[in-house]
């Protein structure tokens, strides 16, 4: 009885050691490919891939932060495609998104805060 009880705390504590450093942890992983700063140098745009893992296909991603924020370990707040994509900013205020393939799309947002997205 004394065996099994320690048996059990050793498989609890194994348990709540692997939940707390990480094993249970978020999979995906954010790989920038390029990032452009705005004309007013108020935002910042990224074009990111996304890997969640074997299990996953990885895919393009579009975010806008406002400049100096850092791009976190999530998905893309503007579009996400498993086809690449392109940015450039067209005007202070205007994000245009030239897609490679309208097949597959997400994520296409067409306005963020006072920005407008557009797609070519």
């Amino acid at each position: 009885m004394k065996l099994v009880s320690l048996l059990i705390i050793a498989l609890m504590s194994s348990s709540l050691f692997l939940s707390i450093s990480g094993c249970s942890g978020d999979l995906c992983s954010n790989e920038v490919v390029s990032s452009i700063e705005s004309p007013n140098k108020d935002y910042r745009a990224y074009v990111f891939l996304r890997d969640c893992g074997a299990t996953t296909k990885k895919s393009y991603q579009v975010s806008v932060l406002k400049n100096g924020k850092e791009l976190k370990n999530s998905g893309g707040n503007v579009f996400s495609s498993y086809n690449g994509v392109s940015i450039f900013w067209s005007d202070t205020d205007e994000l245009t998104v030239s897609l490679s393939s309208n097949h597959d799309i997400f994520t296409q947002e067409t306005k963020l805060g006072g920005i407008e997205i557009k797609y070519d």
